[in-house]
């Protein structure tokens, strides 16, 4: 009454050798997947800070990133013109469009609204940008992300589509948190 123990001990050795394999990859160099805040810092940190520091009424508490596509650029305009208004302009400051698709696309874009329509600089969304949107709900534009200047991610939305879900929401987005600089609980 022996019992073989030859297919436990080699299944336990090809799990451990699949453990280290992976800590192995891991610690090769291939870093993790960056989140929507670090996307968005590494993208655009440079048309942040120009903003504030040639526009005082850029130190607003918030950024925000439209992300469209080419197909319904034109039909997002109103979106830059809600920001625009007083209430929301004095809080959440439009930092970027972020346009999904090719760099042909960028250009249609360009050459139908300007390189910056209502002052809004357009950018290509890159792949890791596109990676950390779907990460967060991202599936389809117009798509809105709302963060810090520090970057930290607030609030990610699809864009209401009915004129009195765009109302609501134009009634609510001026009453957003103001943003602490630390903690008071903190020491």
């Amino acid at each position: 009454m022996t019992t073989d123990l030859r297919p436990g001990l080699a299944a336990l050795a090809g799990v451990t050798a699949m453990l280290m394999l992976s800590v192995a990859i891991r610690r090769s160099g291939n870093p993790e997947p960056p989140t929507l805040a670090q996307a968005l810092r590494a993208s655009h940190a440079a048309t942040a800070g120009e903003a504030r520091a040639t526009d005082p009424s850029a130190a607003r508490d918030y950024d925000a990133f439209l992300v469209m596509q080419r197909a319904d650029c034109e039909g997002n305009v109103h979106v830059l013109r809600f920001f625009a208004r007083a209430p929301i302009r004095s809080r959440v400051r439009m930092a970027a469009l972020l346009l999904v698709g090719s760099d042909a696309d960028v250009d249609a874009v360009r050459q139908r609204l300007g390189h910056a329509p209502e002052g809004v600089p357009i950018h290509r969304a890159d792949a890791a940008t596109v990676r950390a949107l779907r990460a967060v709900g991202y599936r389809s534009t117009p798509f809105l992300v709302i963060a810090e200047h520090g970057g930290d991610v607030k609030m990610t939305l699809q864009l209401p589509s009915t004129p009195e879900e765009q109302a609501a929401f134009a009634r609510w987005l001026p009453h957003l948190s103001p943003v602490r600089q630390a903690s008071r609980w903190s020491s």
